[in-house]
């Protein structure tokens, strides 16, 4: 008898659980119509290989439909990663049922673009292409294109309706950085107290 009651509560248990961590009703996301990525994002990368992108709008907080189409700053990670497949470069975007917290950790410098501080860091984990996603830009978001466009850090080297593609002049950013701070390192360079993500 005390078996089957320290089962049956552990089963209660975990219903409350389940019916405590999922969101009712389920939310749909219409997966299907982001699964391809843009044509000129695909092709621009064709004839290359070895090459670091970072796809923007990115975000690592908490977010909601907004848009009302089911996109959101985590599943829009899940699409980039889907592309980063066809587009066949490295990312820095994605997750794993979670941020991992290299991940969480590159969003400070993120936040930041597109101070130069803030592409040098990125520049050292090895960024060479910034690929922003016009249609992918949610209500939060907070980093219009026309900001990246005035930095003289990033080339335009693509752009069709969806999409525009920078290239990171790493010649200029290491320039930059000396005559700035002294140093191309970042690394050397004090930067604001920011939490520690392990």
């Amino acid at each position: 008898r005390k078996p089957f009651v320290a089962w049956l509560l552990v089963g209660v248990l975990c219903l409350v659980h389940a019916v405590e961590n999922t969101a009712f009703p389920l939310p749909s996301f219409p997966g299907a119509a982001y699964a391809d990525a843009p044509k000129g994002y695909v092709e621009f990368f064709a004839d290359k290989s070895g090459e670091v992108v970072l796809d923007l709008p990115t975000e690592t907080g908490v977010s909601f439909d907004k848009s009302g189409d089911g996109l959101y700053f985590y599943n829009r990670e899940v699409i980039y990663m889907n592309w980063q497949t066809q587009h066949r470069q490295n990312s820095i975007n994605g997750v794993n049922g979670y941020y991992p917290a290299k991940r969480l950790n590159m969003q400070y410098s993120i936040d930041e673009l597109p101070h130069i501080l803030a592409i040098a860091t990125l520049v050292e984990e090895g960024l060479t292409h910034l690929a922003y996603h016009k249609k992918m830009v949610l209500p939060e978001d907070d980093l219009p294109l026309d900001r990246l466009e005035r930095s003289r850090y990033l080339e335009r080297v693509y752009t069709d309706e969806e999409e525009v593609i920078f290239d990171v002049d790493e010649s200029r950013v290491r320039d930059g950085m000396v005559k700035l701070y002294g140093t191309a390192d970042p690394s050397e360079v004090e930067q604001p107290e920011r939490p520690a993500v392990d």
